[in-house]
């Protein structure tokens, strides 16, 4: 319903180790988040971290990772066989029977008994029978390597990715390109939702201006650290 306020699924933990600008970044998420820092600081690697799980436009290939994606401290790491993890962690699913359905065998529990869902990322050395030594990747649920994470599950997260706007009125003005044309056009959506979707983003923006703090990640890049704004 429109006139409530609900939330919906969210990233509430992500857990980093080994990849890219993350050494090992275990990161306690809110239901809105903002991400800033410098330029070439990770914000664009954290999300990629999510994307490897959970973006439904990504293949196989593009899951794959490569050496040149270990942390640039790990020396020969392929040849050391070292590991890259990254682990999601959802909350806020209790509600939705459809998500309990699909994913009941992805639940853990935290520290403080709650239950959320779980969904990992490992890229790892593979042993063939031969003695071949081999990289490849496992995408599971809970911590069960057995319990798959693939497009089936994958479609009912719903994750969007809009590209960076590098010039903002001109892509909002082009209806080509613009990704809020391209939102509209994937959900029919009433005019009476639209006024309410716009005063809402209205509102939403005035919270963002006031908020009493934004978390820099250029401070926070390898230590584990609370709330992270994205912007």
């Amino acid at each position: 319903m429109w006139g409530r306020q609900m939330q919906s699924l969210y990233i509430s933990r992500v857990v980093i180790k080994n990849f890219r600008n993350f050494m090992d970044v275990d990161v306690k998420l809110g239901h809105k988040q903002v991400i800033i820092g410098e330029n070439n600081i990770g914000k664009t690697n954290f999300l990629r971290a999510l994307q490897l799980i959970l973006d439904p436009t990504l293949s196989d290939e593009d899951r794959m990772l490569q050496e040149t994606d270990f942390n640039e401290q790990i020396k020969n790491p392929m040849e050391n066989k070292e590991e890259i993890l990254i682990q999601i962690y959802i909350d806020n699913y209790a509600e939705n029977k459809t998500i309990l359905t699909v994913f009941q065998d992805a639940t853990v529990r935290s520290i403080d008994g709650k239950e959320l869902l779980l969904f990992t990322y490992r890229f790892y050395p593979y042993t063939d029978e031969n003695g071949n030594v081999e990289y490849q990747y496992n995408i599971y649920k809970a911590n069960d390597e057995t319990r798959k994470f693939g497009s089936y599950e994958r479609k009912y997260l719903n994750l969007k990715v809009i590209k960076a706007l590098r010039d903002v009125e001109g892509e909002i003005r082009n209806s080509r390109t613009s990704p809020i044309q391209k939102m509209l056009k994937d959900y029919s959506i009433d005019k009476s939702k639209l006024e309410y979707i716009a005063n809402a983003y209205k509102e939403g923006s005035k919270e963002i201006l006031n908020l009493d703090e934004l978390i820099d990640l250029t401070s926070n890049i390898n230590h584990r650290f609370g709330t992270i704004y994205k912007s």
